[in-house]
């Protein structure tokens, strides 16, 4: 598992706070809440949007990211990719 923490913070998520969470390694479908008979995974993502345009994935690995509202209200993890 990698965590990244926030080095200055901004006006959602505070200084020293997860940010993302990746999963590095295939963990156990209960880690993930995962049933059984759930959907399959969706594949990684081909192409990333940046400012500057796009950029090509070369790899990817399953993850969440913190989402807040300013000062840090009501914070909860949204599943993504890194």
């Amino acid at each position: 598992m990698l965590i990244g923490r926030k080095v200055t913070g901004d006006m959602h998520v505070p200084m020293g706070a997860a940010t993302f969470v990746a999963l590095l390694e295939p963990p156990p479908p209960a880690v993930l809440g995962v049933r059984l008979n759930a959907p399959p995974t969706p594949p990684v993502p081909t192409v990333a949007m940046t400012r500057g345009g796009e950029e090509r994935v070369v790899r990817g690995w399953l993850g969440f990211g913190t989402l807040a509202f300013p000062g840090f209200g009501n914070p909860q993890w949204d599943p993504g990719w890194l």
